[in-house]
């Protein structure tokens, strides 16, 4: 008979993956919408988040949403590894957060 084994925990590698590269694939998109609400040239803020600490930090904290629908498919699908995931992947991004803000 085989050892009993938890699902839990299965996927937590894609779910991490997914809670750090999804804010990254959102900030392009997420830029150039903000540019076309301001009437700001798209290359201002492109540079703007790159060599602003200040405005770094509010874009990606705002990208992060993208996790929570990552979060919540997830969830309702009982994939609860993936969505664990998903969790630490976002906390993956506290470290980063202080610097920006504190530094």
């Amino acid at each position: 008979m085989k050892p009993y084994k938890s699902n839990k925990n299965k996927g937590i590698g894609l779910g991490i993956l997914l809670g750090i590269t999804s804010p990254w694939v959102i900030m392009p998109a997420f830029i150039f919408f903000y540019s076309r609400l301001e009437s700001l040239p798209f290359s201002r803020l492109w540079y703007n988040f790159f060599h602003l600490n200040t405005t770094m930090s509010r874009i990606l904290s705002l990208c992060m949403i993208a996790n929570l629908v990552w979060f919540y498919l997830f969830l309702n699908k009982e994939r609860y590894g993936i969505a664990r995931g998903v969790i630490l992947g976002t906390l993956a991004y506290f470290p980063l957060f202080i610097y920006l803000i504190y530094f």
